[in-house]
Order: C-alpha cells, then sequence, then structure tokens
C-alpha cells in the first residue's frame, strides 16, 4: 500500500505558511524579507488544491461509483464549510455588516456574491472555489482531453494574474474594466474559482500518471529549488516596477507548485499516524482567521502593539492549541461533531 506520509506533513508546513502570509512575521525586521516570505508562502493554497485533487481523481478513477462518491467528497466540503461558518459567524457579522461604511443593502449583495463565488468567511473561498472547479473538471474530462482543461485552467489563471500581479499593465485598459466588471460580479479573480481551476486539472493528471512520475528522475528536486528562485525574482521586479496590486496569482507559481508537489510525492518517508498533520493542516487554516481578529481586536482595546513576530506565533500557538483540542475530544461520543471541523 502506497503511503503519502510526506504530502499530509507538507500540507500542516503550509498551513504555517498561510498563517504567515496573514501575519507578515518579518515586517519589523526587514520589509523586502517579509515581502519574499510572503511570496514563497503563496505555494500554500495552490498546493492544497493539488492535494485535494490529486487525492480525490486517484479515488475516483479506481471507483465502482464515481459519481457518488464525488457526492460524498462534496458533501464533507459542504459539511467542513458550515461547520466554520457557524463558529466564524460573530466575525463575519462584524466584517461584513458592522465594520463596512456602506449601507446595509450593498454589505448584503457583497455577503451573497461572496458567499456563492468567495469567501463569506474567512479562507472558504478556498473551498468554494474547489467545488467549482471539482466538478467543472470531472465532467468536462468525459467530454474533452486533459490538453483542452490545461488550456482552459490557463485561460482563468491568466485573468488571476493580471488581476493580482500583473496588474499596473493593464491599468486604464479594457481589460482593467474587463477584470473589474467580473469582481464586481463574481467578487475575486485571485481567491476564487479563476485561481483554483489550473491547480485541480494539474491534481488530476498526476493522479493519472503517478506511476510514470514516480519513475522521473530525481533531479526534479533541482527545478523545485530553480521554481522557487525564479518566484523571487519575478515577484520583486514586479514590485521594483511597482506593478503589483497584489501577490496572489503570478506565473512561476505554476511550475514551483508542479515541481514542489510532485518531488514531495517521490519523498518517501514513514511518520507515525500521519494523518493527524492533515488534520491539524485544515484547523488551523480555518481557525487562524478567528484568532488573528482576535488579537488585532484585542491589540487595539487595550493599546498593546501585536505585530511581527510577536503576532505570528501567538495566531499560529492558538491555533495549534484549538487543532489539537479538537482533535482530542473528538474522540469522545458526546463531542464526535467536531471531527466536522476537519
Amino acid at each position: 500500500m502506497v503511503k503519502y506520509d510526506s504530502i499530509d506533513l507538507t500540507k500542516f508546513i503550509a498551513s504555517i505558511f498561510v498563517v504567515a502570509i496573514h501575519t507578515h512575521p518579518l515586517i519589523l525586521i526587514n520589509e523586502t524579507a517579509n515581502y519574499n516570505l510572503i511570496v514563497i508562502a503563496r505555494f500554500a493554497v495552490p498546493f492544497f488544491f493539488i492535494t485535494s485533487s490529486f487525492f480525490l481523481f486517484k479515488k475516483l478513477e479506481n471507483s465502482a461509483q464515481p459519481q457518488s462518491d464525488l457526492k460524498k467528497y462534496l458533501s464533507r466540503i459542504g459539511s467542513l464549510y458550515l461547520s466554520w461558518f457557524v463558529i466564524s459567524l460573530p466575525f463575519t457579522i462584524y466584517n461584513r455588516f458592522i465594520s463596512p461604511d456602506d449601507n446595509m443593502l450593498t454589505n448584503l449583495f457583497t455577503f451573497i456574491r461572496d458567499t456563492l463565488f468567495s469567501s463569506s468567511f474567512s479562507g472558504s473561498w478556498y473551498l468554494v472555489a474547489m467545488v467549482y472547479s471539482i466538478v467543472l473538471v470531472y465532467f468536462l474530462s468525459k467530454k474533452v482531453s486533459n490538453i483542452w482543461l490545461i488550456l482552459l485552467g490557463l485561460l482563468f489563471y491568466i485573468g488571476s494574474v493580471l488581476a493580482s500581479s500583473y496588474y499596473g499593465l493593464i491599468e486604464n485598459t479594457v481589460v482593467e474594466s474587463f477584470i473589474l466588471d467580473y469582481e464586481f460580479l463574481f467578487s475575486s479573480w485571485f481567491n476564487g474559482f479563476p485561481a483554483s481551476l489550473i491547480y485541480i486539472v494539474i491534481g488530476k493528471i498526476i493522479a493519472e500518471k503517478e506511476l510514470k512520475i514516480r519513475k522521473m528522475t530525481n533531479l526534479l528536486h533541482i527545478f523545485t529549488v530553480i521554481g522557487l528562485v525564479l518566484m523571487i525574482i519575478e515577484m520583486n521586479i514586479l514590485r521594483h516596477f511597482q506593478i503589483v496590486r497584489a501577490n496572489d496569482a503570478f506565473i512561476s507559481l505554476i511550475p514551483f507548485s508542479i515541481f514542489l508537489f510532485i518531488s514531495i510525492l517521490k519523498t518517501k518517508i514513514e511518520i507515525k499516524n500521519a494523518i493527524i498533520y492533515r488534520n491539524l493542516s485544515t484547523i488551523v487554516y480555518f481557525s487562524h482567521f478567528n484568532f488573528l481578529f482576535t488579537y488585532l481586536v484585542f491589540s487595539k482595546v487595550f493599546n498593546i502593539e501585536i505585530v511581527g513576530l510577536t503576532r505570528f506565533f501567538l495566531v499560529l500557538t492558538s491555533s495549534l492549541i484549538l487543532a489539537a483540542l479538537i482533535i482530542k475530544f473528538e474522540k469522545n461520543k458526546k463531542l464526535k461533531l467536531l471531527k466536522m471541523l476537519y
């Protein structure tokens, strides 16, 4: 039986990088170092997408009832979404309806739009995007080849890149108007379905070609390092020319994510109860937003500066403690619903 302990461990590490993206650990030490850390950390969500797609399509490929299994998978995502939506509700109400200066009707429209296409609560865009992308890839794959799926994924990703890291190139053009019109109707390009599709396609293809991929040369590790360097170079050039609107999506992130995942896939390590790392990663990802908001409120109320490494370690530690408690107490029959949180 093939084990994927290395992937489970990397998912956990990736969740820590997600915390870094939102807490800016090095901001007080060096702004450029912090920027580069965030750029590197952007591998995390693509890694989540590829991993989820990889395991799902491997299962569907060997399933006697793939459509039934797909429904179960989507149901699980729905349960995960609903669980964290309820937990995050107080923060969501404040951020969506109390804090904004817009009128209630505008806030309601934004909330409904983001619920359907992006994030109703912080981080939920990942689940929404995954549902749309997986369903689309599953049904399109019955009609078209992987090449067409790749082209479609790249087409949407180009929009994400132009809306984020290359935005300066399209300012005051018809392309910018199209990007902004889309965002008005469907929310974010780079925190939504358009940014996820290519990674779901990649995960599917790797699942189908796993045996061949495992036989590939270990020089892929070198390509992973080269990809990392290219990410830093690309995003620093764009930053220098003040083109960047956001650094969520950029060109070199795709090859780096591919090489990284394959390198991890080919890495053979055995970890006792490795699935714990997978569960921890999910809880850390969703819970850290609420802890971040809590500490921001705390710092304002008590006029205490909580930034940089202090904020990072506080949020991460709180998320890890919560995750450990959830995993521990979920074993109690009376608290088995806690399992819905991961």
